[in-house]
C-alpha cells in the first residue's frame, strides 16, 4: 500500500514526500500539507492523536497550520469511515481507491482546517432519513452518508455521481449542479429511483482551500423521499374530486360559513336559479342576505353545531318569487371556526306529504264508507218517519195533540243534529287545506274519530272512556282526528270477531309530566316483537295484501312529531296493545269566559239569499221573517237583483252553484259596487275547490258552513248594522 501511495503521489508530481514509520516520527514536521495515515485501526487512532497534539485545531495559534489528514483503510465501509472520522481524520480513502489521491490533494490546502465534526455526527448522518452526498465541482462524489440501494459507500466515493443516477434523472442533476455552481444559490429538482420519488436539493458550498475567490467548490445533495407525501397528495386530490362530484350531484345549496356568520363559499345545485348570483355572496354576512329572523335562526344553528360538535337541523320559510318556500338546513361543524350547511328546499316534499296524508285520510273514509252511510241512515230514518207522523197529525187538526207534536219535533231535531255532527266530522276530517294549528281539545278530537269509526266498533267491541280534564294542545283538529281514527280502526281490526262480548277498547286521557296523554288500548291479538321496531316505518304493514297501505302509522308518527309530540306503543302478543300519544300543553291559552248576554233583536233589515236550492232559501227566509228577505235561485238572477238595487244590508250567497257561482257574482258586484260586495256572507256545503279556497282567503269575508242555525245569520247581521 505504501509503495502504491508513493507512486500515486509521484504521478501527481508531488516530490516532497516524507515517510513516518511511527507517530513519534511526526515530531518536528511542521510544514505538512497532507498526511496519509495507514496501519491497523488502533495505529491510525494513535497517529491522529499525535497529529492533534502536534497541530492544534485552533487556527488562532499563529504559525500553526494543521495538515489535511487522510486515513487509508483496507475497506471503506460505513462503520470504518465513521470510526476514522471520529478518530480525527478529515477524509478516508480505501487502499483500492488510491486513484483518488489527485482529488484529495486538491482538498489539501495550507489554509486552516475547520473543526472536525463532533463525536457521533457521522453516525447521526448515516441514520438520517434523507440521503446525503457531496460532490466536487466536477461532479465526483466526495462523501455519502450511507449505502444506497445500488452501491455501497466504498464503491461510490470518488466516482462520478452521474454514473449512479437513473438516465432520466441525469439531465436534471447536471442542470441543477451547473446552476448552483454558477449562481451560488440552492437548486431543486424531482427524481425517481427504484420506484421511489425524491425531492433533491442541491446546496453549493465554498471551501477556502479549493476556491480562493469564494466561488462554490462543490455541492451537497440532499435527497428526501417524498413518495408517501405524493401519494397522500394524490389521495387528497382524489378525495376532493370525489367530494366535488358528490356536491355537484346534490340538489341542494351547500354553503360554508365562518363562526361570525360570513359566507366563505357557496355552491348552488346544477340547474338552480338562485335569487342572487352565488359568487356575490362570498364575504357577505348572513344578516346582509337573509331576513333578520331567518339569519338569527341559522346563526343559532351554526353556534350550536360548533359548540356541540354535532349536526344541527334548522327549518325556516322564505318568500321567493311571490310564494312562500319551506327550507331545511343541516349544519355540521367544519374545523374549529367554520360550519357547512346543506340547504334543501322542502316545499314540494311538504306538499307531497300533505297530499299523502290527505289521500290516507280519504282512503280511511273510503274503507268506512258503508259504516258512515249506516250512521247517517239511522238518524235520517227516524227524522223522516217523525216528519211523516207530524204531517199526518197536521192533516187531522181535530186530533192534534200538542204535547206529542212537540215531543216528535224534538226527536226530529235531535236526529238532524246527529246527522249534522256526523257530516261535520266528515267534513273536518277530509279538508285538505286544514293544516294550520290552533287550540284543540283532544277529547273533542277523539269523539269525532269515534263518531266516524262507530260502524267499525259497534259490532266488534265495547268502548270505555276515561276522560280526565286536560288542557288544550296546540295542533290541528283534522290531523289529530286522523291519528285517533287510525289508532281506533287498527285496534278494532286487532280484536277477534268470535269473542265480541270480551273485546274492549279503552280510551284514556291524562296529564303526564306536563304533557297531555291519550292512550288507546285493546285486548286483541297484540303485535309480534320483531315487528315493533318497524311499526312506524313507511309502507310497513302486517295486514293482508289489499287491506293496508302501510302508511297509516307512519303518517300518525309524522303528524305527532310535527307537533313536538311523541307516539309510542307497548304490546304483548296474544294480550293486546297500547298506543300512547303525548302532546305538549298549549301555552298562552285564553281563560274561559262567561258567554255574553243575548243581544237585543237587530232592527228590521233587507237581506238577499242567493242559493240554487230553493227549499233551503225559502226555509231560511221563513226563519228570518222579522226582516225583509228576497230570494234568488241562481247566480245570474242574484246578480241582476244586485245590479238593480244596492241597498241590501246582508247578501247570503252560496259559494258553489252551477253556471254563475258565488265567486263570480261577488267579483262582478265588487267591480261596480264595492260597498255592497263588502256585505257578502258565503254559504258552503264544504266541497271546496282550490280556486274557492284561494278566493275565500283573498276576500276575507264571513262564511257559514251548512247546516247552520238561523241565529248564526242574525249574529252576522248585528255585526253589519
Amino acid at each position: 500500500v505504501q509503495a502504491s501511495l508513493v507512486a500515486a503521489l509521484a504521478r501527481c508530481r508531488c516530490t516532497d514526500v516524507a515517510i513516518a514509520r511511527r507517530p513519534a516520527d511526526l515530531a518536528g514536521m511542521r510544514d505538512l500539507t497532507v498526511v496519509f495515515v495507514g496501519g491497523a485501526p488502533g495505529e491510525r487512532a494513535l497517529a491522529c492523536e499525535h497529529l492533534n497534539a502536534a497541530f492544534p485545531r485552533d487556527p488562532r495559534e499563529e504559525g500553526v497550520r494543521r495538515p489535511y489528514v487522510v486515513s487509508v483503510v483496507p475497506d471503506a465501509t460505513s462503520a470504518v469511515v465513521d470510526q476514522a472520522l471520529e478518530d480525527g481524520a478529515d477524509d478516508v480513502v480505501a487502499s483500492s481507491q488510491l486513484g483518488r489521491v489527485r482529488i484529495l490533494l486538491r482538498h489539501a490546502d495550507r489554509a486552516p482546517r475547520p473543526p472536525a465534526p463532533p463525536p457521533g455526527a457521522a453516525t447521526a448522518l448515516a441514520q438520517a432519513t434523507d440521503f446525503i452526498l457531496q460532490v466536487d465541482a466536477a461532479g465526483h462524489i466526495t462523501y455519502m452518508n450511507r449505502d444506497s440501494q445500488a452501491s455501497t459507500v466504498r464503491e461510490t466515493v470518488g466516482t462520478r455521481a452521474i454514473d449512479h443516477l437513473p438516465p432520466d434523472s441525469a439531465p436534471a442533476f447536471l442542470g441543477a449542479l451547473e446552476r448552483a455552481m454558477a449562481t451560488g444559490e440552492s437548486q431543486a429538482y424531482d427524481a425517481v429511483s427504484h420506484g421511489a420519488h425524491y425531492r433533491v436539493r442541491v446546496v453549493p458550498f465554498s471551501d477556502a482551500r479549493e476556491s480562493r475567490d469564494g466561488a462554490p467548490s462543490g455541492a451537497t445533495l440532499i435527497a428526501t423521499d417524498v413518495t408517501e407525501v405524493l401519494q397522500a397528495r394524490a389521495k387528497l386530490a382524489e378525495s376532493r374530486l370525489e367530494a366535488n362530484a358528490i356536491v355537484d350531484a346534490l340538489p341542494d345549496l351547500v354553503v360554508r360559513v365562518s363562526a361570525e356568520g360570513r359566507y366563505l363559499s357557496v355552491h348552488a345545485p346544477r340547474g338552480a336559479e338562485p335569487s342572487v348570483p352565488v359568487e356575490t355572496l362570498v364575504g357577505k354576512h348572513v344578516h346582509e342576505v337573509l331576513p333578520a329572523e331567518v339569519a338569527e335562526q341559522l346563526m343559532g344553528g351554526v353556534r350550536a353545531a360548533l359548540e356541540a360538535r354535532e349536526l344541527q337541523l334548522v327549518t325556516y320559510r322564505l318568500a321567493r318569487r311571490g310564494a312562500t318556500q319551506d327550507y331545511e338546513a343541516r349544519i355540521v361543524p367544519n374545523g374549529a371556526d367554520q360550519a357547512v350547511a346543506v340547504v334543501r328546499n322542502m316545499t314540494e316534499y311538504n306538499q307531497s306529504r300533505e297530499r299523502l296524508a290527505l289521500a290516507e285520510r280519504l282512503a280511511s273514509l273510503g274503507t268506512m264508507a258503508a259504516g258512515v252511510a249506516h250512521e247517517l241512515n239511522s238518524p235520517l230514518t227516524f227524522v223522516m218517519l217523525g216528519l211523516e207522523w207530524i204531517e199526518r197529525q197536521l192533516a187531522r187538526p181535530s186530533e192534534l195533540e200538542r204535547d206529542r207534536l212537540v215531543a216528535r219535533l224534538q226527536e226530529v231535531q235531535d236526529g238532524a243534529r246527529r246527522i249534522q255532527r256526523i257530516v261535520r266530522d266528515l267534513k273536518g276530517f277530509s279538508r285538505p287545506e286544514e293544516s294550520k294549528t290552533s287550540l284543540v281539545d283532544v277529547a273533542s278530537a277523539v269523539d269525532g274519530a269515534l263518531s266516524l269509526a262507530a260502524a267499525e266498533l259497534r259490532y266488534r267491541t265495547r268502548v270505555e272512556r276515561d276522560f280526565a280534564g286536560v288542557p288544550a294542545v296546540l295542533g290541528n283538529h283534522a290531523r289529530l282526528g286522523q291519528v285517533f281514527l287510525n289508532l281506533l280502526v287498527n285496534a278494532a281490526h286487532a280484536l277477534p270477531e268470535e269473542r265480541v262480548d270480551d273485546n274492549v277498547i279503552h280510551i284514556r286521557t291524562s296529564l303526564v309530566d306536563g304533557r297531555v296523554a291519550v292512550e288507546i288500548s285493546d285486548n286483541g291479538v297484540g303485535i309480534p316483537p320483531e315487528h315493533l321496531p318497524r311499526l312506524f316505518a313507511p309502507f310497513f304493514t302486517t295486514k293482508p295484501v289489499g287491506q293496508g297501505t302501510g302508511l297509516g302509522l307512519w303518517i300518525c308518527h309524522e303528524i305527532i312529531a310535527e307537533l313536538d309530540g311523541e307516539i309510542t306503543v307497548e304490546s304483548t302478543e296474544g294480550e293486546g296493545s297500547t298506543f300512547r300519544v303525548l302532546l305538549p300543553v298549549a301555552t298562552g291559552a285564553p281563560s274561559p269566559v262567561a258567554p255574553p248576554a243575548p243581544a237585543p233583536q237587530p232592527p228590521r233589515a233587507r237581506l238577499l239569499i242567493i242559493d240554487d236550492e230553493p227549499n233551503l232559501a225559502r226555509t231560511l227566509a221563513r226563519l228570518l221573517d222579522a226582516h225583509a228577505v228576497e230570494i234568488a235561485t241562481s247566480g245570474a238572477e242574484g246578480l241582476r237583483m244586485l245590479e238593480a238595487d244596492a241597498g241590501y244590508d246582508l247578501v247570503l250567497c252560496d259559494l258553489m252553484m252551477p253556471g254563475l257561482n258565488g265567486m263570480d257574482v261577488h267579483r262582478a258586484v265588487h267591480a261596480r259596487k264595492p260597498a255592497q260586495a263588502a256585505r257578502f256572507v258565503f254559504m258552503s256545503g264544504g266541497a271546496f275547490t282550490p280556486r274557492a279556497q284561494a278566493f275565500l282567503a283573498e276576500v276575507g269575508l264571513p262564511r257559514l258552513d251548512k247546516p247552520f242555525p238561523a241565529r248564526a245569520v242574525l249574529e252576522l247581521l248585528k255585526d253589519t248594522r
